[in-house]
């Protein structure tokens, strides 16, 4: 069943502000619940990475041409950054491109840049790359929402978001109790690959360092709040001053313990919102994982997606009695559930034919 087109808004949760070294960012003016809308968003402006450089900047201003002065002033203001061997790769590719009849000029050529540029840092996949029946494939697109490129990044983020359920909508809901005054924030890159290559990437496409409790490898503030809540329900804290164990990621420690304490203090708490979330990060970890060991360890990476499949199982399970069949996070649970049973099945073929059986 296709996901709702929502209603209308939610009323705001979270207020933009200028912070001394994010920019702006995103702050919640109450307290949020896992699961609640923090906020829906329409696509203002379209483009497909996958044209050529050229090709891609010359479709992306015809649109950026086509919105109206307050659009355009808007999509200026939003953040950008590149190395400068991508910009002046990408002044070159319009060094010979004409329009009316005339190669164009360098400030054109720079300002055609920078909005390009400002679109790579800032768009949403809306359509998922796929094959079709006939064998022919349809392209991935992305696109641009104006509030929703404004919240910054954590890999351990406290918003998910649902673009490509319904091409054109955004919608981002709480993935933890959020509290009044927190930073919403979500992942611009897969949340569980190592520290080094998520720390890599940030600093190749987005020009910045990650201080997130991950990468630190420290307890965030919603895990100390977990165990608070949890020791408080049994009995163990006189007071607020008892000191938290704080979580180190060593080498040696599989991420995944810090993945299974978090779930562990939810059942206790029976925080089934935020366990249906808990439950997804834990199935995205191994799923991640096993896609990393694929190649030099076949046996592990089988265990993995085992894994992988058994969590998001509960993760659908969970979600079937919390939320209706056509909620945005339905339809996402499922279509990952479906995408590690693909993944499974192919490999059960593959070992099958390398073992000699039909």
């Amino acid at each position: 069943m296709a996901a709702k087109v929502p209603a209308a808004r939610p009323e705001p949760v979270f207020e933009m502000r200028e912070t001394d070294t994010k920019g702006v960012a995103c702050f919640a003016t109450r307290d949020i619940q896992a699961g609640e809308e923090v906020l829906w968003d329409i696509c203002t402006i379209t483009c497909s990475l996958e044209e050529d450089t050229a090709a891609a900047m010359l479709e992306l201003v015809i649109h950026f041409e086509a919105l109206d002065d307050e659009a355009q002033a808007r999509y200026r203001q939003l953040y950008s950054w590149e190395p400068e061997t991508h910009s002046a790769h990408f002044r070159e590719a319009l060094s010979m491109i004409e329009r009316d009849g005339q190669l164009l000029a360098p400030d054109v050529i720079n300002d055609y840049v920078h909005l390009f540029e400002i679109f790579r840092s800032n768009n949403f996949e809306i359509i998922r790359e796929r094959r079709n029946e006939d064998g022919s494939r349809t392209q991935s697109r992305s696109g641009i929402f104006f509030e929703a490129s404004r919240f910054n990044h954590s890999c351990d983020n406290n918003v998910d978001y649902y673009a490509t359920i319904t091409p054109g909508y955004w919608v981002g809901k709480a993935k933890q109790r959020i509290r009044a005054g927190d930073e919403l924030t979500l992942t611009y890159i897969p949340r569980h690959i190592p520290t080094r290559e998520r720390q890599n990437m940030l600093r190749d496409c987005w020009g910045f360092t990650c201080t997130c409790s991950k990468c630190q490898g420290v307890d965030a503030e919603y895990d100390i709040r977990l165990r608070e809540a949890v020791a408080a329900q049994q009995g163990e804290l006189a007071d607020g001053t008892v000191p938290i164990p704080v979580y180190q990621e060593e080498l040696d420690e599989p991420a995944a313990e810090r993945l299974l304490r978090r779930i562990e203090r939810l059942e206790i708490l029976h925080w089934d919102q935020d366990l249906f979330f808990a439950y997804w990060d834990a199935a995205d970890y191994y799923f991640t994982n096993s896609n990393l060991t694929r190649e030099y360890d076949a046996q592990g990476a089988a265990q993995l997606l085992l894994e992988a499949l058994n969590r998001q199982d509960q993760v659908v399970d969970l979600g079937n009695r919390l939320w209706p069949d056509d909620d945005y996070i339905m339809a996402d649970a499922k279509y990952l559930l479906r995408s590690m049973e693909m993944v499974h099945e192919r490999d059960q073929r593959e070992g099958n034919l390398a073992l000699g059986l039909t």
